[in-house]
């Protein structure tokens, strides 16, 4: 972990936690960072995956100074400190997919920044309804605030500036490219280069790592990616393969026959890990590791876990994740509103019946929220959004969900805006997408991303870390600054990974892959864990703050328990919640 003072005068500010080292007389670094000094230069590196600082030293070196048109050059995540101590002027930069969370604290004229909020607890505060109330009714992952008044975060493609004796500013210093190179493609040349973009990411994790983890799922993502590390791997290399096996899916047959398919087909190591072995809270309670901010993910803990120490034990040095893959691609239902301009009325009718009877949910509701937003005109969808403020059509008329409410929630927690959604959904915002659809599919994709906090709370005790390829920066370029229409076209059913992984990935799971998902183990692990879970509610602090309603919780749990509904995307944030209240106090 790394902590930097800046003009920080008085004692009580520095943690004594940890060894301090004093750069000059502003800057002071804890002494296990990883620092180089360049001429007037101090470098501080907190994540690089491809040893692109080197070209920052030798850009200092050559030009005695540090120009941020170079970060225009590294499309792989970079997080790092840079200090002029001639201009008394720091500047911290956080690249568009770098993992590592920054969170500073502004104290009179000076600064104090650590990549982990747990060693700011000393000067923590109380704690910041703004932060909550997002935190209950959104998905969003990534904004300003912290859950602490006074400590903020230093969101994606952002840099802190901070001169002696001025106040510090933030803003964005990524965009995305305004000229495209893919204006007057073919549908065909943009798969190609899909393909070869996707082959290079791939490629680069094979020449930096020799023993390589990977989670397979079955589905197409998971799929391609560990048939592509096999496929590119070197003769030195190995693969290994980590599915967790589900007892039985919805058509009564176990996910293995899918996974199956992979291991028999590569030479990738298969390993697999049994769901019933990890009911939702089994091991949470006693075993849990600090966590910086709640989470959901709260509750997948001793899975997660138990993936890292089986993966260390093989010495794998990275493991490779296929999310990424359905936010990057988000072709969403956005399909359907083709089959219906095209006329394509019974085949429009069979999707839409076949989503109803998976969702378990009426056929005109289904309609509703897929295809009707389609048919009425803008302003009439922005003024039912703005005004009703409850979950509708999400100001685009497509299926996205930028905020929800449950029943359960209470007091000023329920009080979330439209206004307060797209204050911060214009600091990712990127004037170089025109579609409407596709500047909100591509927020979403940047401020709804779950992995940062898998790499800085469940990651933290061993040295691998996750990577994934779907969330590339050269990936999200490329697909960003293609024409609307053929990123949409991509999109649909994700044609652009199936052409781009034939003859890679098996048939069959190129047309019928696994997607199961997590909601019916945790179904039958909220019945086996019934005891935890009613001490959480009785004890919860979130009730005691007035936030959340205690009948009502427990009637929701209690709903989701047998089946009568399925608000388990809810409930798992209320209890993600509880858990870090009982380790932060």
């Amino acid at each position: 972990m790394t902590i930097a003072y800046f003009l920080i005068r008085d004692n009580h500010l520095l943690s004594k936690k940890y060894t301090n080292i004093a750069v000059d007389d502003k800057l002071i670094l804890t002494a296990d960072c990883k620092k180089v000094s360049i001429q007037n230069f101090t470098l501080v590196i907190f994540e690089d995956d491809n040893s692109s600082h080197k070209l920052l030293t030798k850009y200092i070196q050559d030009h005695n100074c540090f120009d941020q048109k170079i970060l225009n050059t590294i499309k792989t995540p970079l997080s790092f400190l840079i200090y002029d101590c001639i201009n008394n002027k720091l500047d911290i930069f956080r690249s568009l997919t770098a993992n590592p969370v920054f969170y500073f604290f502004s104290y009179q004229k000076g600064l104090v920044i650590s990549n982990k909020l747990e060693d700011l607890s000393y000067i923590k505060s109380s704690l910041n309804d703004n932060y909550f109330r997002l935190y209950f009714n959104t998905e969003l992952t990534e904004t300003e605030h912290t859950p602490y008044k006074g400590i903020k975060r230093l969101m994606p493609a952002h840099k802190l500036t901070k001169f002696n004796n001025s106040d510090l500013t933030t803003h964005k210093f990524w965009s995305l490219p305004v000229e495209s190179t893919y204006c007057n493609t073919n549908i065909e040349e943009n798969i190609h280069v899909f393909s070869e973009i996707l082959s290079t990411i791939v490629g680069d994790i094979v020449a930096r790592h020799r023993d390589i983890g990977c989670e397979i799922s079955g589905g197409l993502d998971s799929s391609s990616i560990s048939c592509l590390l096999n496929k590119n791997r070197l003769k030195s290399s190995k693969i290994f393969g980590y599915s967790y096996i589900f007892d039985q899916t919805i058509g009564g047959k176990c996910n293995k026959d899918k996974v199956d398919q992979i291991y028999q087909s590569t030479g990738i190591i298969p390993t697999y890990i049994d769901l019933s072995k990890f009911w939702s809270f089994k091991d949470v309670k006693n075993n849990y590791h600090s966590m910086d901010e709640p989470s959901f993910l709260a509750l997948n803990h001793s899975m997660y876990t138990y993936l890292q120490s089986v993966a260390y034990d093989h010495g794998n040095t990275v493991l490779v994740s296929g999310e990424g893959g359905d936010e990057l691609f988000y072709g969403g239902t956005h399909y359907l509103r083709d089959l219906l301009f095209q006329r394509k009325f019974m085949e429009l009718f069979n999707e839409l019946n076949e989503i109803a009877t998976k969702k378990q949910q009426p056929f005109w509701k289904i309609f509703k929220m897929h295809v009707l937003p389609a048919i009425l005109p803008v302003k009439i969808r922005n003024k039912i959004e703005a005004s009703s403020n409850e979950q509708t059509w999400r100001n685009t008329g497509f299926h996205m969900n930028w905020y929800e409410t449950a029943d359960w929630v209470d007091g000023d927690m329920r009080e979330i805006t439209y206004l307060e959604v797209e204050e911060e959904r214009l600091k990712i915002r990127d004037s170089s997408i025109d579609s409407v659809y596709l500047k909100e599919v591509f927020e979403r994709f940047i401020l709804i991303n779950p992995c940062t906090w898998i790499n800085n709370n469940i990651c933290v005790d061993s040295s691998l870390r996750y990577v994934h390829p779907f969330r590339d920066q050269r990936l999200i370029e490329f697909m960003y600054t293609l024409p609307a229409e053929n990123k949409l076209r991509m999109s649909q059913k994700k044609m652009c990974i199936r052409e781009a992984v034939t003859g890679v990935v098996p048939n069959k799971i190129l047309t019928n892959p696994d997607k199961n998902t997590f909601t019916e183990v945790f179904r039958k692990g909220f019945s086996l864990e019934a005891r935890l879970i009613d001490e959480l509610i009785e004890d919860s602090r979130s009730v005691k703050l007035g936030w959340v309603k205690k009948d009502k919780i427990k009637e929701s749990v209690d709903k989701f328990k047998y089946g009568f509904n399925n608000d388990f995307a809810l409930l798992i944030k209320f209890f993600g919640l509880e858990l870090w209240f009982r380790q932060n106090g």
